[in-house]
């Protein structure tokens, strides 16, 4: 599934594969070297329409009025170790929340 999100350089909207967050790209507009962001899966809490988008962002809304809420982001592993999909509640459960938001 392709992230979408904006070059902070030139504002160019761009996407890219999810398996390529944490790599750095080449913006197609201004050439510059930028860092893909972390793909998070949100829903919207009132038609349950879903996108990813860059990074938790929770509280923006969507077309129809609600809030989307983050539902599953994916988190890459060291080499041999495997890559998943975690639940957004899971992945807090498990790493705590004093890491703050991500």
């Amino acid at each position: 599934m392709p992230i979408r999100f904006k070059c902070k350089e030139c504002g160019e909207r761009l996407e890219m594969p999810s398996s390529h967050f944490g790599r750095r790209a080449f913006c197609t507009e201004c050439g510059k070297s930028i860092l893909v962001p972390l793909p998070v899966a949100h829903a919207c809490d009132k038609c349950g329409k879903s996108r990813v988008m860059d990074g938790r962002r929770d509280g923006q809304i969507c077309q129809c009025g609600g809030q989307m809420k983050a539902t599953q982001m994916f988190i890459k592993k060291l080499p041999g170790e495997m890559s998943r999909t975690y639940d957004v509640d899971e992945l807090m459960k498990e790493i705590g929340s004093e890491t703050g938001d991500l």
